[in-house]
């Protein structure tokens, strides 16, 4: 990929790339295009990001002048010597093959980014693979709105509608579950258009208050999140759970551990968890976790436990296990083993014990 971080060769490709005329396709469907549409930088958006994200050299969500040369010059480059980009070079140019359903994805999502950068709009409708259906309506500057109608984990159908600002920023999320139930979520954002306020409120199918969470976050200089503190209030203001989230991270600003302490007021439980991270994966691989209840207007500990992830060569999960000690001072081993697709659970072994025995 081209250097971006000269200024002067940068100035020298928006001078060569910046304003060239080429085609997108061929035939009588072709559309032509300056390539002087992508000059201002873009919002990277969830309905072109399947393509745009390649060239998101610092991974901040946007693509800045300095990354919009360097989509120019690709474009042009494999447009070749016709001025036309056939799908074949656009397979080429992405790596990909021209019949595998990725590269049709990446194609689509490209077409999208044409139409939103040359018209100022762009409206998609995709269908993912769980039959949730996601409609977009984003503007050239990123702002715009996106309903994602689905079923959530118990198959209970719901409606989730975004709203973003310009550069992509979401602002607000109303979702409507089938029980009437309306969580409607508004969002603080600091300059790099990330949240550090998110105020969501809870209602019943009658407009009732249910509850009110606060979510505070902080970022370190490389934007990665390293504080989460939410409080949960009930109708009448009154905490009844809180959470604080702690990450940490190595130089290169992955993830490498992480430090969450959960509160229930109701339960009167207090849970603490230390995970562990692949740094290169940013896939969790061990937890260790103690649940505390409060007997007698004492806090004392009911379970600990520590838990292993196993993945593939894939990058699929394999095998989740955790060893523990339940309140009654007893060991205890559950082993979850799962489908190639890392998400299905084929078995399950629970092994405990029960006086002297193991069972």
């Amino acid at each position: 990929m081209a250097n971006v971080n000269n200024d002067q060769h940068i100035r020298n490709m928006q001078s060569q790339y910046g304003n060239k005329t080429i085609k997108i396709g061929t035939g009588k469907d072709a559309q032509k295009i300056n390539t002087s549409v992508f000059s201002n930088g873009m919002s990277i958006t969830s309905d072109v990001k399947v393509f745009l994200n390649r060239f998101d050299s610092d991974q901040n969500g946007k693509i800045d002048e300095k990354e919009a040369v360097v989509l120019q010059k690709v474009l042009v480059d494999y447009a070749g010597k016709n001025k036309a980009l056939s799908k074949e070079e656009f397979a080429q140019m992405v790596g990909q093959d021209v019949n595998s359903p990725q590269c049709e994805k990446m194609y689509k999502s490209f077409q999208v980014l044409v139409e939103r950068q040359t018209k100022g709009l762009a409206q998609t409708t995709i269908t993912n693979k769980d039959g949730s259906k996601v409609t977009s309506n984003f503007n050239a500057d990123g702002s715009g709105t996106q309903v994602t109608e689905g079923k959530d984990v118990n198959g209970q159908p719901f409606k989730l509608t975004e709203i973003f600002t310009k550069g992509g920023v979401k602002i607000k999320g109303v979702r409507v579950k089938a029980d009437g139930t309306t969580i409607t979520s508004d969002y603080t954002n600091n300059a790099d258009g990330k949240p550090i306020k998110i105020t969501s409120t809870v209602v019943d199918k009658d407009g009732k208050l249910q509850n009110v969470s606060v979510s505070e976050r902080t970022y370190d200089d490389k934007g990665n999140m390293l504080t989460n503190k939410t409080v949960t209030a009930g109708p009448d203001k009154k905490p009844i759970k809180s959470s604080m989230v702690t990450n940490t991270y190595n130089d290169d600003g992955k993830k490498v551990s992480s430090n969450t302490v959960i509160q229930d007021g109701k339960k009167g439980t207090k849970v603490t968890k230390d995970a562990t991270y692949n740094p290169e994966t940013g896939k969790i691989t061990t937890e260790k976790s103690e649940i505390q209840k409060v007997v007698n207007g004492k806090l004392e500990t009911v379970d600990t436990a520590e838990s292993t992830w196993t993945y593939g060569e894939n990058g699929n999960l394999t095998k989740w296990e955790t060893n523990g000690i339940n309140s009654k001072g007893k060991p205890y081993n559950i082993v979850d083993n799962y489908a190639p697709d890392g998400k299905i659970v084929t078995s399950r072994e629970h092994t405990y014990y029960k006086g002297e025995r193991q069972l």
